[in-house]
């Protein structure tokens, strides 16, 4: 869906009215979308069940996703492709008119090409195209778009002098319609002819870096393409983690919980980063705190939890009292990570294998980057034995009952952390974005919400999200 506006989502479903077989959801990667499911209750609205079909790399999202997903695509029509088993690529970027200079021997095997009889066209943001590889080649080299979107727009023939005007601009420097020898991808390096080399060199940072040759490798007279020739095994799509997790999602979401009173301003940039890693997130605040619950209802997938069991028995912030609430109200038989409301997870948590964990233990990120400071601490408890409360995911059905262990977010957390048989570190770092404890004064915000208003953006939140940030 290349992150097509809902107006142009709208137009392009729109215009498949009276065509008759799927109408695919396809990328890009769809499920990153962030109107994912909004797009797709217009589509279930205009497409029936039996014409809809997700193509999808098997993304953390389609987890996310997973009811919807199952609603609106039938298990059949779910093309599934994670690219993690063994598969060989037909060399696109070998330019048809540097290997076959006669044109017309060109244009028989353009017109013969096995991705224009057996895949599909395409629409993106710039246009419907004839062809999916001709629509990316014209999103990568900012080419003019394609046909309007509008009813019948895929109804052209070959012979229509439009069909043969996208043909002519993209299929020449397409190496799809000619025999040649394909590349195994484990091997990244890409097969090129110089008229693609000179198009990519100033984009393309892989271009640029040379992981690519010239294509010197002949045509074979095996050449037999098929729908599927470039998986070695098409029965096997995908690896055997995510086999397992398809079998049972359930046993590999998490979801989340955070504590949020007067932090707001911090929740409103953590929470929608973090919700790409969680199947659902529990905001526990207080009865006065309207700009938390402002912000937790306005993303999907977010509950929220009011209580004034904060300030039980008099205490300035007895997060413990609070989180005993949520816990009897959640009930969790699943995977739960408890989170401090200034705390940013990482891409590679995403790769965290939940199938592998001992759900008799505790995990807690080896390291915390301290953002402010640029500085990246360890996390470990001098002893093993306990784990600091801004990240703490364990298994709900080996927590007991959740203690009330002071009055005020000094010790709670490394109590709760103890409950289980023991504490590992998963080899990841989570990102602090608020103030040490013992900056200004000590423990800043153990009694409550004293610290300064955040002053991050967006822009720098989305940045320290990815793993190779140090």
């Amino acid at each position: 869906m290349f992150f097509m506006d809902m107006e142009t989502f709208k137009a392009a479903v729109d215009s498949m009215e009276g065509f008759e077989e799927i109408v695919g959801i396809m990328g890009g990667e769809p499920l990153l979308h962030p109107q994912f499911a909004e797009m797709m209750e217009y589509y279930c609205s205009k497409i029936p069940k039996r014409r809809r079909g997700l193509w999808t790399s098997l993304h953390d999202h389609y987890f996310r996703h997973f009811d919807l997903i199952q609603e609106t695509f039938d298990r059949a029509r779910q093309f599934l492709n994670d690219h993690n088993t063994p598969s060989i690529h037909q060399p696109i970027l070998v330019a048809s008119q540097d290997v076959v200079p006669d044109r017309e021997e060109r244009d028989a095997l353009i017109d013969d090409c096995w991705v224009q009889n057996l895949w599909s066209a395409s629409i993106t943001p710039k246009g419907a195209f004839f062809c999916e590889i001709a629509a990316a080649f014209d999103m990568l080299l900012d080419g003019p778009g394609g046909w309007p979107i509008e009813p019948g727009w895929w109804k052209r023939q070959p012979a229509h002098h439009e069909f043969i005007e996208q043909r002519d601009r993209w299929c020449h420097g397409c190496g799809a319609a000619i025999p040649l020898e394909r590349r195994e991808t484990s091997d990244i390096i890409d097969d090129m002819s110089p008229y693609n080399v000179k198009r990519l060199m100033p984009i393309s940072p892989k271009v640029k870096k040379g992981d690519w040759l010239i294509y010197n490798r002949g045509m074979p007279e095996d050449w037999a393409p098929n729908a599927e020739w470039y998986i070695r095994d098409p029965g096997h799509r995908m690896s055997e983690d995510n086999r397992q997790r398809m079998a049972d999602p359930d046993s590999r979401a998490i979801d989340g919980v955070v504590v949020c009173v007067n932090y707001s301003d911090y929740l409103a940039l953590t929470l929608p980063a973090n919700m790409k890693y969680l199947r659902s997130c529990l905001v526990v605040t207080d009865l006065e705190d309207k700009k938390t619950v402002e912000v937790a209802s306005s993303i999907p997938g977010v509950s929220v939890l009011r209580t004034d069991a904060f300030y039980i028995n008099g205490s300035p912030f007895c997060k413990s009292a609070a989180l005993k609430v949520a816990f009897e109200h959640l009930q969790p038989d699943s995977w739960v990570l408890l989170w401090d409301a200034d705390i940013l997870f990482r891409d590679c948590l995403s790769h965290t294998p939940l199938g592998n964990l001992d759900q008799s233990k505790m995990y807690a990120p080896e390291g915390k980057f301290h953002a402010l400071y640029q500085e990246m601490g360890s996390n470990r408890h001098h002893d093993g034995t306990a784990a600091a409360g801004f990240f703490q995911l364990f298994h709900g059905k080996h927590m007991s009952e959740n203690p009330v262990t002071s009055p005020d977010a000094s010790v709670d957390d490394v109590l709760f952390s103890q409950q289980f048989s023991g504490v590992k570190y998963l080899p990841m770092a989570a990102v602090h974005l608020g103030p040490r404890a013992g900056d200004g004064e000590p423990n800043i915000n153990w009694q409550g919400r004293r610290s300064e208003p955040s002053q991050w953006t967006a822009e720098q939140v989305e940045e320290l999200t990815k793993c190779d940030h140090t």
